[in-house]
This record gives C-alpha cells, sequence and structure tokens, in this order.
C-alpha cells in the first residue's frame, strides 16, 4: 500500500487540513468565492468537489480545490493537469491558427486579431511563464505568417525568451519558465534529430 511504501522510504506521518468549526458558514475556505464569472458560473452549476477542479483544469487556480481531493492527485502523479502550460494555450488558440495558415491576407489578418483572446486566457489564468512563452511564440509565428516569412520554432523560442527576460530579469530564476523552455526545446530538438535522421 501507499503508506508501507511510505514507511519503507521513511516518511511518517500525515498532512491534515482543517477547519475551526468557529467559522462561521460564509468564511469557510469552502464556500469562498472567487470573484469571477467563470467561478461563478461553475458554483451554479455544480456542486461538491466539481467546481474547484474544474476551474482548476481550465485556469490552474487551485484556491477552490478540495485539499483531499489535491492530495490524491498528487499521489496519482496528475498534479501537472492542473498547472496551465503551452498545451492550454495551444487549445485555445487552435482557431486562430487555422486562419494564419489561410492562403488570404484577411483571413490571417483575422486569425492574428484573434491571437487577442490568447492573452486574453493568458491574463485570466495570472500569467504563468509557461503561458506567457507559448503567447509569444504564438505572436511570433502570427506576425512571420502576416510577412509570410518562415521563421523556425527555434527562433520563435529564443525571441520569447529574451523578451521575456528583458521584461523580467527575475524570470530567469523561476522554476516554471526553466521547465517550460527546457521541455520545448527538447521536443523541438527531438523533432530536428528525426529530420535528420530520415535524410
Amino acid at each position: 500500500s501507499w503508506r508501507q511504501f511510505q514507511h519503507s522510504k521513511g516518511v511518517h506521518g500525515t498532512i491534515r487540513t482543517t477547519v475551526p468549526s468557529s467559522l462561521p458558514p460564509s468564511q469557510q475556505p469552502d464556500e469562498e468565492p472567487l470573484g469571477n464569472p467563470l467561478s461563478e458560473f461553475l458554483h451554479t452549476r455544480f456542486t461538491g468537489r466539481a467546481p474547484g477542479l474544474i476551474l482548476a483544469l481550465i485556469s490552474g487556480d487551485k484556491r477552490h480545490l478540495d485539499p483531499q481531493l489535491k492530495i490524491h492527485l498528487n499521489h496519482a502523479g496528475l498534479a501537472h493537469l492542473m498547472a496551465v502550460s503551452g498545451y492550454h494555450v495551444g487549445l485555445v488558440s487552435f482557431p486562430f491558427l487555422v486562419l494564419l495558415r489561410h492562403r488570404r491576407d484577411s483571413c490571417r489578418f483575422a486569425g492574428f486579431m484573434g491571437l487577442m483572446g490568447t492573452w486574453s486566457f493568458i491574463a485570466f489564468c495570472g500569467f504563468p511563464t509557461s503561458a506567457v512563452r507559448a503567447g509569444l511564440m504564438l505572436t511570433g509565428y502570427g506576425l512571420s505568417q502576416l510577412a509570410r516569412t518562415n521563421l523556425s520554432a527555434m527562433h520563435l523560442m529564443s525571441t520569447a525568451a529574451w523578451a521575456m527576460l528583458l521584461y523580467n530579469p527575475q524570470w530567469a530564476a523561476d522554476l516554471g519558465m526553466q521547465l517550460s523552455f527546457i521541455a520545448v526545446y527538447s521536443i523541438l530538438l527531438g523533432l530536428e534529430l528525426l529530420k535528420a535522421a530520415r535524410m
């Protein structure tokens, strides 16, 4: 069992999250509103743990996530699903990317303007570094499509890195930014190696 595995590794004890019973219901953490339309929408249509879980999956906001459910997700190795990444930004931006690859300039311009919706999603999530990195790369890709130039993904990634560091040099020490760029670089390097192997 998990408990026996913990004891075999020298891990003992249990972390518990409790709520003082003296607090009135209006001040209980599980009932505290987050103050945004999406949170209010979820809490009016779902009950129990569902609103907090859905909000965490969509926006990465884990303030309303049930503590016990959060522990279970961590033990199952699924905690990364509650962190907004380039994957989420790509899903939001997919319709605009289709327009950006269209032959007509008007469609490409409409796709580029649609990227404002992507940045609205990034702002709603609180500008996490991984999402900002993806947003900058997509914006650079959109500009290259409008100019009909072929910038490689490596160029877009390096440009995004320089832009983020010029805006906030302290992001260089952010673990989320480091892991985001390492993951993207590994994927792009793997693709380049596959292309070279086929030649």
